[in-house]
């Protein structure tokens, strides 16, 4: 998902692009070909727009969690992301209770 100022049409010319990417549960955060996907895919976007990319990479746990809690995060994002692809954000966004 994009968010952020960029998302918002709030952006700079010294803007970073914000990025999350949600990886399943089952892949391991430190798996080499993951962490090659997310640096590459950083760093296409910073070639293609000319700004820094931050990627917020996080589990679907715990982008869940964050939701259940009602972060900052979460928040933002349900103001303001933008899918590029995988699950419409809304559904992941949704505030569910923790039980």
């Amino acid at each position: 998902m994009l968010f952020g100022s960029v998302a918002r049409g709030e952006a700079g010319t010294d803007s970073d692009v914000d990025l999350l990417v949600a990886r399943p549960d089952t892949v391991d955060a430190d798996l080499p070909g993951w962490l090659e996907q997310v640096d590459t895919l950083s760093s296409h976007i910073t070639r293609w727009a000319g700004n820094g990319c931050e990627v917020l990479e996080l589990s679907s746990g715990e982008l869940a969690a964050a939701v259940a809690r009602d972060e900052r995060l979460a928040v933002d994002l349900r103001r303001d992301a933008a899918p590029l692809a995988g699950a419409q954000p809304r559904a992941l966004l949704r505030k569910r209770t923790i039980r």
